[in-house]
C-alpha cells in the first residue's frame, strides 16, 4: 500500500476542494474556498491547501486550509469559531507572522486516521520552518489524537455543544432544559419578536446597533467590512444569516450564524443596555428561533461555538451554563499549537 504523503498548494480548483469539504467529517465553512477568499481579502493573507493522500491527489485522506497571517491578526482562543480579530502587540509576541487554521481539518476518508493527522502536523511545522514562520497559532484538531500530536506541539482542551437539528421541532423543544423553555416563554409573553436581516443596508443598521452594544462591555469591533465580507462571500454559496430580537421595533439582541453543507455555527452575540436592565430574554428567543429555522431548512448540526471545559471565571461559567441548556451534545476537542524551538515535556 502506498505511503501517506502531503501535497501543499497555494491555489486549488474550488469546485473540487469544496466537494471534498462537503463530504468530510468536520467539513465546516472554515475549510471552504469561500472562507479562503474572505480572509484573503480581509487580512491580505495567503491561503495554503494541504492534501494528505496515498499517492493519488484526487483521493485525499485528510485536507486542511491554513493561512500565513500577521501576528497581530489572530482569532481569540475563547471564541474559536468566530472571525473576531484580537489584536496582540508584535513586541509581546516577538514575531512577525503565524500560521493559522480555523475549524478542524477535513477527514475525507471513511474513518479516523491518526497517521494522517500526525503527518499533517509534522508537515505544517516543516512548512513553517522552511518559510520562516515561527509559530502556529492555536488551531483545532479532534480530541482522539492525544497520542498522535508530535512532541514539539502543545495542546489545550476546549469543547463545544452540538445540537442535532434533524430531530424536528417537537424533539428540539423537549430536549431544552427547563430554564431555556421558561426563558423563551417569558420573551414571547413580553411581545419580543425575532426577524432576519434581509439586505446589506439592514445589516449596516444592525452593525451600528452591535457597535453600541460592544462599546458598553468592552468588545472590540473591526469595521463593517468584517460583516460585509461575510455577506458577500458566504451568502451566494454557503450560509450567513443574522437574527435580531426586537420589542416595539427596538433591537434588544442579535446573533449571526454561518455555515456550509448542513453545519451551522453561531457568532457575534450582542445585547442592548435595555435588555440587561429590564432582564428581557431576547437572546434566548433568538437561540430558539435559530434552532427552529435550522431544522426547517434541513440543516444537520448547530454548533454553539465553544466553551471552556474547566471554566476559570464567572463569565466562562455563565457562558457554559447558557449554552448547555439548549439540548446539545458535549463535544471536546484540542487546540494544537507549535512554536519554533519548543518541545512538550
Amino acid at each position: 500500500m502506498p505511503e501517506l504523503r502531503v501535497e501543499i498548494r497555494r491555489s486549488i480548483d474550488a469546485a473540487l476542494w469544496n466537494t471534498w469539504i462537503s463530504r468530510a467529517q468536520w467539513g465546516t465553512i472554515f475549510q471552504t474556498t469561500f472562507w479562503a477568499d474572505r480572509l484573503r481579502e480581509l487580512w491580505d493573507c495567503q491561503p495554503y491547501f494541504f492534501v494528505v493522500n496515498c499517492g493519488n491527489f484526487d483521493l485525499p485522506t485528510l485536507v486542511l486550509l491554513g493561512f500565513n497571517v500577521r501576528s497581530d491578526l489572530i482569532v481569540s482562543e475563547d471564541t474559536p469559531l468566530s472571525a473576531r480579530v484580537k489584536e496582540i502587540p508584535r513586541k509581546l509576541l516577538g514575531m512577525r507572522r503565524r500560521f493559522q487554521w480555523f475549524g478542524q481539518p477535513g477527514l475525507v476518508s471513511s474513518g479516523p486516521n491518526e497517521d494522517a493527522y500526525r503527518l499533517l502536523l509534522l508537515e505544517i511545522s516543516r512548512f513553517c520552518r522552511t518559510n520562516n514562520i515561527p509559530a502556529v497559532a492555536p488551531s483545532e484538531i479532534p480530541i482522539y489524537l492525544t497520542d498522535s500530536i508530535p512532541a514539539d506541539w502543545e495542546k489545550r482542551q476546549w469543547a463545544t455543544y452540538l445540537v442535532d437539528l434533524r430531530q424536528g421541532e417537537n424533539a428540539l423543544w423537549k430536549n431544552l432544559k427547563k430554564t431555556a423553555r421558561k426563558a423563551v416563554r417569558y420573551a414571547q409573553e413580553d411581545g419580543i419578536e425575532v426577524r432576519q436581516i434581509r439586505s446589506l443596508e439592514d445589516l449596516r443598521a444592525y452593525y451600528d446597533f452591535a457597535c453600541g452594544c460592544a462599546s458598553r462591555y468592552g468588545k472590540k469591533m473591526h469595521g463593517f467590512v468584517d460583516f460585509e465580507t461575510m455577506w458577500r462571500h458566504f451568502r451566494p454559496n454557503a450560509i450567513f444569516e443574522t437574527f435580531v430580537a426586537e420589542k416595539d421595533s427596538e433591537p434588544l439582541a442579535g446573533l449571526s450564524i454561518w455555515g456550509y453543507h448542513g453545519i451551522i455555527s453561531e457568532l457575534g452575540s450582542f445585547q442592548s443596555e435595555r435588555s440587561f436592565r429590564e432582564k428581557l430574554y431576547g437572546s434566548d428567543l433568538i437561540k430558539w428561533e435559530i434552532l427552529r429555522w435550522g431544522s426547517t431548512q434541513g440543516y444537520r448540526t448547530f454548533d454553539l461555538a465553544g466553551v471552556n471545559p474547566e471554566p476559570q471565571t464567572q463569565k466562562e461559567q455563565g457562558i457554559r451554563q447558557f449554552k448547555e441548556k439548549w439540548g446539545g451534545q458535549y463535544q471536546p476537542f484540542w487546540y494544537a499549537s507549535w512554536r519554533e524551538g519548543s518541545r512538550r515535556q
